[in-house]
């Protein structure tokens, strides 16, 4: 349909979706203005002149560019009406942040009846399983509908990395004030999909797990931190392959850490010509009296734990040299650190452990407080969606002493027309503008399982 004319494309729409005779109205009419509108931009199809025209760019949306002139909103209605169309009928394809520049009501509902996929209607009815509040699920088929349409491809198609790339695009777009979303999207969806088996079993499970670094090998560990001699170096590198068989990767990175960044390279900062392990008293001096501050000028509360690892590294080699000479033997040095700072370190670890029961004794008796509050604020939203869900547009109820006053946008009201429940939106005189209180009934009954299960 890359060449359709208007005329034809109507006829599909109004064949597919079976709307209002105003709404099939309105959408003719927007693509006759998008049509002149793109007829002016090189081309012989829809998206050859769509891609030479700014709306490509996605920094401004058609109904702005198209209907600019328009005297009236419903101009600007028609347009938007108009894009939605040419999006689900893959007639046009959108980057994401053209996509996302444009505003339209219930896209992924016409997509889906566009696409026909049974695929794609299994992961509906996946989402549809979730206990998950209404938004959420809407949400995660949104999105997913949103990356076939500007990835141009399939359900079967959608991969992991495909949608982890649309995510990553999402995050990159700008809002209207200019700033970057800074959110990825697709969580939900993501899960979906693995648990029916859409994924490789490999797939981590979640959209944050696959969007957190692998974890380094000891040679990235090491050259994290830059060694300019290479047998050091390469020292560090065996002791950590030694120790990793012993300790998991979180203690290992932090080992790794300690020794090359904190105790190696701020040695080396303080005498370039180090060569081994065998520090002067006056270097080592000198770096113990740098490691009790840290960068921020205040006192340094991780010392004992780099005391540990670096009186560990010395210990180690000692110990491994007897069996094995020839690696070990060249590194053998007195470790530096006495056992009088070692018990230094323990009057510190136990004046941080003194400090940290003397929050807890402050907090404790605030725990009762919180808790009543994440009660009174859990029952109180769980009360008023039950409250507001039963209202009618515009019937009024009192909660608490305030009355709220039940509101359906125009939004609610095309969810409504389509056979989709509307969002529980309520307004108070004194907070005019609408709360979604499935929304917030949602966080707060969070809010509450965290804290109860942490108490």
């Amino acid at each position: 349909m890359s060449a359709s004319t208007v005329d034809e494309l109507s006829t599909v729409a109004a064949a597919l979706w079976q709307t209002s005779d105003s709404a099939h109205y309105n959408r003719t009419a927007g693509l006759r203005r998008m049509h002149r509108y793109l007829d002016a931009y090189p081309g012989s199809t829809w998206q050859q002149r769509w891609d030479a025209s700014p709306l490509a760019t996605g920094m401004v949306a058609a109904a702005e560019a198209v209907a600019v002139d328009a005297v009236t909103r419903g101009a600007r209605d028609e347009v938007a009406s108009a894009v939605k169309a040419l999006f689900a009928l893959r007639v046009v394809r959108p980057s994401v942040a053209a996509f996302k520049r444009n505003k339209f009501l219930n896209f992924a509902h016409y997509f889906l009846v566009a696409e026909s996929d049974a695929d794609l209607a299994r992961f509906v009815a996946a989402v549809g399983e979730s206990e998950l509040a209404g938004h959420f699920t809407r949400a995660a088929i949104y999105d997913v509908c949103a990356a076939l349409t500007t990835q141009g491809i399939p359900f079967a198609d959608l991969t992991a990395s495909a949608l982890m790339h649309f995510a990553s695009e999402v995050r990159q777009t700008t809002t209207r004030s200019g700033l970057h979303t800074n959110k990825y999207a697709g969580h939900l969806a993501w899960q979906v999909m693995h648990s029916m088996g859409h994924f490789p079993t490999a797939t981590p499970p979640t959209l944050r797990a696959a969007l957190r670094s692998p974890q380094l090998t000891i040679v990235e560990m090491v050259d994290r931190h830059p060694i300019a001699d290479g047998a050091v170096r390469q020292l560090f590198i065996d002791y950590l392959e030694r120790r990793s068989v012993q300790l998991e990767y979180v203690s290992l990175s932090a080992q790794a850490d300690i020794i090359v960044r904190v105790f190696w390279r701020a040695v080396v900062e303080l005498n370039p010509n180090q060569s081994t392990l065998q520090l002067s008293d006056e270097v080592y001096q000198q770096w113990r009296t740098g490691l009790r501050t840290a960068k921020n000028g205040t006192a340094r509360s991780d010392q004992s734990a780099v005391l540990m690892w670096v009186r560990a590294l010395y210990f180690d080699i000692q110990a491994w040299a007897v069996h094995e000479p020839e690696r070990w033997a060249q590194w053998v040095a007195p470790c530096p650190i006495s056992n009088s700072e070692r018990r230094t370190v323990g009057k510190h670890k136990r004046r941080v452990r003194e400090r940290t029961h003397d929050t807890v004794r402050r907090l404790q008796p605030l725990l009762p407080v919180l808790i009543e509050h994440i009660d009174e604020r859990a029952e109180h939203w769980r009360t008023l969606l039950a409250l507001a869900t039963t209202a009618a547009d515009r019937g009024q109820f009192i909660h608490n002493g305030v009355q709220y006053t039940r509101v359906h946008t125009k939004g609610d009201k095309t969810l409504i027309r389509t056979g989709h429940p509307p969002n529980v939106r309520v307004t108070t005189p004194a907070a005019p503008r609408s709360i979604d209180v499935k929304v917030q009934e949602d966080a707060a009954f969070w809010t509450w399982a965290i804290v109860r299960h942490c108490a």
